[in-house]
């Protein structure tokens, strides 16, 4: 496909360039790096457009950029795509859609490597909204301070996704009538079928929903299925005592394990000491143990244990593990990889053995 490569004027580097209408793309790969001498480059929406707009057929693919105070009066705060999505280095903040994704929406191929989303709100989404896509993933990224009725960092519907050691942290669904899944809300709809999910090496924390019902991680169907793959992750701490922190509707099938949950959902759930799952119950949670936050220098957020943090092997040895860092991992009907060692958010090697951690961040 005919690529169109975008270079800023170095007279920019670190700079903002405010917008009054989205930017056009004009080949079938339009490709953009922000990176001018190590200094990322900000499109500003100013509160009255977002970034782009991506019609079907073609793909965007983004690097360094910063995209803040987007706005838009339907989906898709930042970015609407219709068509393929490629995004690695960047960071979302402060972006609105009156419907759903407040930064991104994406409705067909979407990758997301190394990227942060803060303070991002929508009705749907408050981060990423995902509809009907067959190949989504998200590797290496922080969602924090997101909000939205429901989905409050991510809302899927009838998709393959795979998100692989990312931070979910202090995102809320908002509706106190409706709001379902503080962090990410999984969902399908009768016209475009299953959603097929795996959370591998995530962190899940300190997200809150005000019905105080659902769950951090809520999964529910519209009629076709949904199977959800939970691995390695750290799920606790969230909507505060008053619902598990992973919790589904009606057809769903629930696999993995090595996981660490808060609260447990009882006997449709994860099993405390049943597939290396570690599951806290309403009278005796499991808590993360977390003693700060730290930032790093692109902005990505990630959660720091202190000495008292439970230690895990992240991926049980018989799992095939997958560098978040890698463009394609595998999933529902595509053919195991050969394992490799698989980093942590930040890049860094895992350390198999009982040094080891649940979730996002690996302890060195």
């Amino acid at each position: 496909a005919p690529l169109e490569r975008i270079a800023f004027d170095p007279a920019l580097a670190g700079g903002t360039v405010h917008l009054d209408s989205p930017i056009a793309l004009t080949n079938n790969v339009f490709e953009l790096d922000g990176n001018i001498a190590g200094q990322r480059i900000e499109l500003d929406g100013q509160g009255v457009t977002h970034m782009f707009e991506v019609p079907e057929g073609l793909t965007l693919r983004l690097t360094n950029l910063v995209l803040r105070n987007g706005q838009s009066s339907g989906y898709g705060g930042a970015i609407n795509a219709q068509g393929g999505l490629w995004i690695e280095g960047c960071m979302f903040t402060n972006n609105d859609a009156d419907q759903g994704g407040g930064a991104v929406l994406a409705k067909d191929t979407l990758h997301i490597r190394r990227t942060a989303f803060t303070v991002n709100t929508a009705k749907w989404g408050g981060a990423v909204y995902i509809q009907n896509v067959d190949r989504a993933r998200i590797h290496g990224s922080s969602f924090m301070l997101n909000s939205a009725w429901s989905g409050g960092a991510v809302h899927m519907i009838s998709t393959d996704l795979a998100a692989v050691a990312s931070t979910f942290h202090l995102n809320s669904a908002t509706n106190a009538a409706t709001g379902e899944g503080s962090a990410i809300n999984i969902a399908t709809n009768p016209a475009w079928g299953e959603s097929h999910v795996r959370i591998i090496g995530c962190t899940v924390t300190d997200n809150t929903d005000v019905r105080a019902l659902t769950a951090a991680v809520w999964a529910d169907s519209g009629g076709p299925w949904v199977d959800l793959e939970i691995r390695g992750s750290l799920i606790a701490d969230n909507d505060g005592s008053m619902a598990p922190d992973l919790n589904h509707g009606l057809n769903v099938v629930l696999t993995g394990g090595g996981n660490l949950l808060g609260i447990g959902m009882g006997g449709l759930g994860f099993q405390n000491g049943i597939d290396d799952n570690t599951v806290g119950t309403f009278g005796v949670p499991q808590t993360a143990y977390i003693s700060g936050i730290q930032a790093l220098p692109d902005g990505r957020v990630y959660r720091v244990p202190n000495a008292g943090f439970a230690s895990h092997d992240v991926i049980p040895p018989t799992w095939h593990q997958v560098d978040p860092l890698d463009a394609w991992i595998p999933i529902f009907n595509e053919a195991p990889v050969v394992p490799v060692i698989q980093g942590d958010q930040r890049g860094l090697p895992r350390i198999s053995g009982p040094a080891s951690d649940y979730g996002a961040v690996e302890r060195q």
